[in-house]
């Protein structure tokens, strides 16, 4: 976890809406944003991962709520993010693949999560490998760490 971190983990209804899920998950930002930049003074930084169902996926949207506050710290502080927004901030790289992989691989292996940066890796992979032309694919070192 981040120096000055806090994580938030709130629990839904099971058959909740996802407008309603994505409206919740705003609001609660916003709340914790004012109440932070109440005590502290400075505007914060919040990242939101996306929904999942039950325990075992706690720390992925934790992972993605870390990779979007990443994200957004290399332009500027002081915004609520989410997960999701980062695939429309794609259009704006001129990256190989997608963008939310590349994050997510990276806060995994920040993390130090095996299983998730694998995953995020073999999506990477995939999306590579249907790009079709291999010549122009850049150089990949793989190390592995055990």
């Amino acid at each position: 976890m981040h120096e000055n971190a806090i994580a938030l983990v709130v629990s839904l209804a099971a058959e909740a809406d996802s407008r309603d899920v994505r409206q919740l998950q705003q609001r609660i930002a916003e709340e914790m944003a004012r109440h932070i930049e109440r005590i502290s003074r400075s505007k914060p930084t919040i990242g939101v991962g996306n929904p999942v169902a039950g325990l075992p996926g706690i720390n992925r949207s934790y992972i993605e709520a870390m990779a979007a506050v990443d994200y957004r710290l290399q332009s500027r502080e002081g915004n609520i993010i989410f997960f999701d927004e980062i695939a429309a901030l794609q259009e704006e790289s001129d990256g190989w693949y997608p963008i939310e992989e590349q994050v997510r691989l990276v806060q995994s292996i920040k993390q130090g999560d095996r299983e998730m940066a694998g995953a995020a890796m073999a999506a990477i992979l995939r999306d590579l490998s249907g790009q079709g032309d291999f010549g122009l694919l850049p150089q990949m070192h793989v190390l592995r760490l055990d």
